[in-house]
């Protein structure tokens, strides 16, 4: 993220923060942001089938008196990748049938 402010050195230098979810959260935040730059990074990786948006407010902050801050919507949309792939599994009175799992498809017959 970047933000501008037209007043020039030293009124135009900034800290980025990410707003906490709630007060009560005390796990790893998933996303960072670098306080320097504004870059915003994960901590892990993602997965569309667990969550597949993420909602975070980013906050700017001037480092010259006064110090006005803004605030900022993010929203991150989490692409899906086809990390599962298809397996069957025999059934005696039925064609295989095809579910997705994560190991590797192994198809025998009925």
């Amino acid at each position: 993220m970047t933000a501008v402010d037209r007043d020039g050195p030293p009124y135009n230098r900034f800290i980025y923060t990410l707003l906490p979810l709630s007060a009560d959260v005390v796990e790893s935040p998933t996303f960072v942001v670098d306080r320097d730059s504004g870059a915003i990074r994960t901590t892990r990786a993602l997965d569309r089938e667990r969550q597949g948006i993420y909602r975070l407010t980013a906050v700017a902050r001037e480092l010259a008196y006064p110090r006005a801050s803004s605030t900022a919507n993010v929203n991150v949309f989490v692409a899906d990748r086809n990390d599962n792939r298809s397996s069957c599994s025999p059934n005696p009175t039925a064609p295989p049938s095809c579910r997705s799992t994560p190991r590797p498809a192994t198809c025998l017959p009925a």
